[in-house]
Order: structure tokens, then C-alpha cells, then sequence
């Protein structure tokens, strides 16, 4: 029997969203083995969002805030795309049972749809060219677990700038530039207003993670402890974060409570394959 349901999305250099059902089934009950669970995953909508590599996929689940799961995305094309698949998923269900699979892509603008394929492109909305140079990471701004103080989100990008956005009418409202044009390739929300960015001019072999204060446009610290490009920086929690660069180093700090100081915890030399891209915590 079906042990439990849940949806993945993934977008990539194909420039599609995808959306896919995941059941897990529970062993048989002749099975010998409680951990034989099987698992069926199922392609449910295909979309083309974006026009190029999509760099970054944040997810928001239904909440009192937000009635429909809402999957946000950014591309190097340097557009940033909303996508309420909960809804359109919804509509899948009620409006034609008979259909397994829907494709289609989205339009830049909000429409009032006449027609069924105008009503599936509304489940979409775009802003187009948000930086002047490709878009690299997406971050939500937010403390609470259910979401409700959810008001803002980040992006990043190649032409060294990090942007605040307002959800409610999707306007920018704060822009940060790092004065040597480093670009940016990944974001993190530390809580208490600070974002941290990692920075990354090639050239001049500056490579660094900043911490800002959003609200208060303020530069808190500077740290440049990497020798290679920093590629990812990630929040793991009690103000830790995590940075690792594409020479296979990991660093972890501890960063003070007034964000003025930080300590150098560890420093990892990992050896794996590839170049250090990502970094995940758990």
C-alpha cells in the first residue's frame, strides 16, 4: 500500500521546470526485510520558465500566508520566475482527469485567462531581466517556521550586486554592490536582518564572503580566508555558517552575536571528486 506522497521540483541547463510525484510504497506483507520500501517517481508537469541554465530553486509550502505551494527560480538569463504549482496542479486534477502530463511554458506578465492554455500560463509570473548580468542564487528572508513574517527575499548576481525584493508587489527595494564588481555566486540568511554573500573577483584573486546588515545597508564583515573562488556559504544554525571553495576546502564560523567578530572553527580539506559547487547541511 502507499506508505506516503510528495512532489520534487527540478530545473536545470535544459531551462525547464520539473515537477514530479514521488510515492513510497510499504513492503509487502510477505516481505521479511520492514525497510524494503519501494518507491515510484512519475514526470506530472514540464515547463519552460526560463530561457537559460537555472541557477537557483527556493520552495514555500502552503500557508496562511501563501494558500498555494509556490516554487520561486532564477536563470542566467537573468529573469526570476514564480510558479504556483500547488494551484495549477489543482486545476490538473479537477479540470480533466484524463490528463497524465501537462507541458507549456509561462508568460512574463499576469494575465486574466480566457482560455484553458491562457489559465495554465497564468500559474506563472516573470521578472525579466532583474540584474544586468546572469542571476546566480535566490534566498528567502524569514525567521519562522510557518512562514507568516515571510515579506522579502534576495537575489544575487554575476554582475556583483545583491537585490532586496518585496513580495507583495515585487519591487526592488534595497541593491548592494560590492565596490570591486566581485560577482556573486551564492547567499545565505543568517537570521537578524544578515545576509551573507560569497564574493568572487577572478582576476584580481579576491575571494571572500561578506556579511550585511539588509536594513540597515551595512557592511558588517569581510572575511578572506579563501585562496580559490568561494562557490557556496551556507547557515547551519547558533551562528554557524559554512563556506567551501573550488579548491576542495570547507571552512566552518562561528560568528559573534553582534556580527562585529567571527572565529575560524575548522577547516576541512575535503577529497572528492569535482570542484566543491555545493554545500549542504542537515
Amino acid at each position: 500500500g502507499l506508505e506516503e506522497t510528495f512532489y520534487v521540483v527540478s530545473g536545470s541547463s535544459d531551462d525547464f521546470l520539473k515537477l514530479w510525484k514521488i510515492d513510497v510504497l510499504k513492503p509487502p506483507e510477505d516481505s521479511e526485510d520492514p525497510t524494503d520500501y519501494k518507491v515510484k517517481i512519475k514526470l506530472i508537469i514540464r515547463k519552460k520558465v526560463h530561457d537559460s541554465f537555472i541557477a537557483a530553486i527556493v520552495s514555500i509550502p502552503a500557508c496562511k500566508k501563501f494558500l498555494s505551494g509556490i516554487v520561486i527560480s532564477c536563470s542566467q538569463d537573468k529573469s526570476i520566475n514564480f510558479w504556483e504549482w500547488e494551484k495549477e496542479l489543482r486545476s490538473m486534477k479537477s479540470g480533466n482527469k484524463n490528463r497524465k502530463f501537462r507541458e507549456n511554458g509561462c508568460r512574463t506578465i499576469e494575465i486574466n485567462a480566457d482560455s484553458d492554455e491562457e489559465e495554465v500560463a497564468a500559474y506563472c509570473k516573470r521578472i525579466k531581466y532583474a540584474h544586468t548580468d546572469r542571476i546566480q542564487d535566490l534566498i528567502l528572508i524569514h525567521e519562522k517556521d510557518d512562514y507568516s513574517d515571510l515579506d522579502y527575499y534576495a537575489t544575487g548576481g554575476g554582475d556583483g550586486m545583491f537585490k532586496i525584493w518585496r513580495f507583495s508587489d515585487d519591487s526592488m527595494v534595497k541593491t548592494f554592490a560590492n565596490s570591486d564588481h566581485s560577482s556573486i555566486f551564492s547567499m545565505a540568511y543568517l537570521k537578524k536582518d544578515r545576509i551573507a554573500c560569497t564574493a568572487n573577483q577572478v582576476y584580481l584573486k579576491h575571494f571572500y564572503a561578506l556579511i550585511w546588515n539588509w536594513k540597515t545597508s551595512t557592511l558588517l564583515l569581510s572575511i578572506r580566508d579563501h585562496q580559490a573562488r568561494v562557490c557556496k556559504i551556507t547557515f547551519i544554525g547558533d551562528g554557524v555558517f559554512a563556506t567551501c571553495d573550488k579548491d576542495k576546502h570547507i571552512k566552518l564560523w562561528q560568528l559573534e552575536s553582534d556580527a562585529s567578530e567571527f572565529n575560524d572553527l575548522k577547516s576541512l580539506d575535503m577529497d572528492f571528486l569535482g570542484n566543491g559547487t555545493r554545500l549542504l547541511n542537515g
